[in-house]
């Protein structure tokens, strides 16, 4: 770009900082797809199979953290960034830590589950509309949580 192209683009310096940003994530992505490939091909271990949605989240947020930022949606595609890593983070963490804290993380995360899905139910019963639920209680009884 000239002079007078930087002058009437004040975003171009920053969208060219943010490219090294964007190959990040596409390199990822391509990551992502090369681990999941070895994971089919060599089989999966139980923490594995277990934490496998994180995968695909990270693939679904890697897609769009790509497409937001190649369409100028920097802010956003930066704020899914952040998620991208700390779902990195967890998926590495959960793979290797001991089992009581891999147990004690899914606890954590099912309770996160059961609160969210009260949380919407109550806001219906706000709005006048009746959502029936299982009862979480028996649930919890029969699964390791």
């Amino acid at each position: 770009m000239n002079q007078k192209n930087d002058q009437s683009c004040p975003y171009h310096k920053e969208y060219e900082q943010l490219k090294t940003f964007e190959e990040y994530f596409i390199a990822q992505v391509e990551v992502i797809k090369e681990l999941t490939g070895l994971i089919d091909k060599l089989g999966r271990p139980a923490r594995l199979n277990d934490t496998g949605v994180l995968l695909l989240s990270l693939m679904s947020n890697g897609h769009a953290i790509k497409g937001l930022i190649s369409s100028g949606f920097f802010s956003e595609g930066y704020i899914i960034g952040r998620s991208f890593f700390e779902k990195c983070v967890n998926f590495c963490y959960l793979n290797v830590c001991d089992d009581e804290e891999y147990d004690n993380h899914l606890s954590w995360t099912f309770g996160k589950i059961v609160q969210s899905v009260y949380a919407r139910q109550k806001a219906h019963i706000n709005l006048g509309e009746e959502i029936p639920l299982p009862e979480i209680s028996k649930i919890i009884k029969d699964e390791k949580y």
